[in-house]
């Protein structure tokens, strides 16, 4: 009989790891957005002060790596879909940042001369 195989996958590409990052700091920003709603819901003050530094913090975390894979050179296709998907996630009903959109329209300029 054989033994099954544990079979870990790894990240391929620098944007491939960072978006493992960005999906860890997005669930932790979305938890730290449900303790705000929570501790506005009490009412106390400071609670609400610490929660809305919190929600700041958590905000900062996930657009720092957000930053880092829109900035990241292309290394395998699959880096595409992810760069679109963070560009995307970025709308915070402000419009999209002219660099990041400038940055994507170059990279897919660039994946499409390289098939």
């Amino acid at each position: 009989m054989q033994q099954a195989v544990l079979s870990l996958t790894r990240p391929t590409s620098a944007i491939e790891a960072l978006f493992a990052k960005y999906l860890t700091a997005e669930a932790e920003k979305r938890r730290v957005y449900a303790l705000y709603n929570e501790a506005e819901a009490a009412g106390g003050d400071d609670e609400i002060e610490q929660a809305h530094a919190a929600c700041d913090a958590a905000f900062d975390a996930l657009e720092d790596i957000a930053d880092k894979i829109l900035r990241a050179r292309l290394k395998i296709p699959a880096d595409l879909p992810i760069k679109a998907q963070v560009l995307v996630g970025r709308d915070h009903g402000n419009g999209y940042w002219a660099r990041d959109v400038q940055r994507f329209c170059r990279d897919v300029q660039i994946a499409a001369a390289a098939t």
